[in-house]
């Protein structure tokens, strides 16, 4: 009888050491809060509350659900863990949405404190909260945190694109995933890739460790890799700007870039001249820009 976990695409990370590695690239300090997608077993969560993390897991097959609370019961029991059935894909926008203190509530640490919608300069004295950690009365706070999960790789891409469209984004994301897929994410000239300048906007990716399938179980068919995302605040230019020239830069990546941007009805001359004033060669191809190139075309071009 096949398990609900295989029909979700879920291979379960069993070496324990590769495991640990996992954790400590998250770097958790004691009550830093992890979302946790697809924790399975409990193999990796166990890690991280031992770490010191309050998790909140979130696992959409229901045969799991009460292994898990039963599992962590004496850490949900001083609010260290919690257990979400649901497709992560849907859950993680409105998780993570809970995640600020509103003005008058207690507000844990570490958090960024937030006045008309902005970040304050956390210099500025008045960002500091007051004895006890409340809110005042004029600013609220959103809570730093972490996400990390064995990804399914079918859902890779989907969830790249839910973690760059969230509004409150997590300092840094560590997920095991393809090997493959995390060789192109992570990929730089002269090997870029429509992949790696989508995530490299929003954070700056890193393989830490590389996983064989024989440590899962079951196996899959090829290799894994453990990648981290270091989140940073991105470029001055609109996300939908930038996806939509870096779609149209990668659009063939055999062609050259000038090809690209002109497409079939473009005017050659004018794509010819961005890329002079660029300091880039026309016969170019994509693969060989880099992130500065990029956002130096998007500013020349725009």
């Amino acid at each position: 009888m096949e398990h609900m976990g295989q029909k979700l695409g879920q291979h379960f990370l069993i070496n324990e050491e590769k495991l640990k590695k996992v954790a400590d690239a998250l770097e958790i300090n004691e009550g830093d809060v992890v979302i946790e997608i697809g924790p399975g077993h409990g193999e990796l969560t166990q890690y991280l509350l031992e770490a010191g993390a309050r998790v909140t897991a979130l696992e959409r097959d229901k045969a799991l659900i009460d292994p898990l609370n039963k599992k962590f019961s004496a850490f949900a029991n001083r609010g260290a863990f919690e257990v979400i059935e649901g497709n992560a894909l849907e859950l993680l926008p409105m998780v993570v949405e809970e995640l600020s203190c509103h003005p008058g509530e207690p507000c844990p640490e570490p958090a960024e404190w937030v006045a008309e919608g902005s970040v304050v300069n956390e210099t500025d004295s008045s960002a500091t909260p007051p004895a006890g950690g409340v809110a005042r009365n004029d600013k609220h706070c959103k809570i730093n945190y972490k996400i990390v999960g064995n990804i399914p790789y079918y859902i890779t891409g989907y969830l790249l694109r839910v973690i760059e469209g969230l509004d409150h984004k997590p300092t840094r994301v560590v997920m095991t995933i393809q090997k493959e897929v995390a060789e192109r994410m992570c990929a730089a000239v002269p090997h870029m890739n429509l992949l790696a300048a989508s995530v490299r906007f929003w954070a700056e990716p890193v393989i830490v460790d590389i996983i064989p399938k024989k440590d899962f179980n079951p196996p899959p068919k090829v290799d894994s890799a453990t990648v981290r995302l270091d989140v940073r605040q991105t470029e001055e230019v609109k996300g939908d700007v930038y996806y939509a020239f870096i779609k149209k830069i990668f659009t063939q990546p055999r062609k050259t870039i000038a090809n690209n941007l002109a497409g079939k009805e473009g005017d050659k001359n004018a794509v010819a001249d961005v890329l002079k004033r660029a300091g880039i060669d026309a016969k170019k191809r994509p693969q060989d820009l880099s992130m500065k190139d990029i956002y130096e075309l998007i500013k020349i071009a725009l």
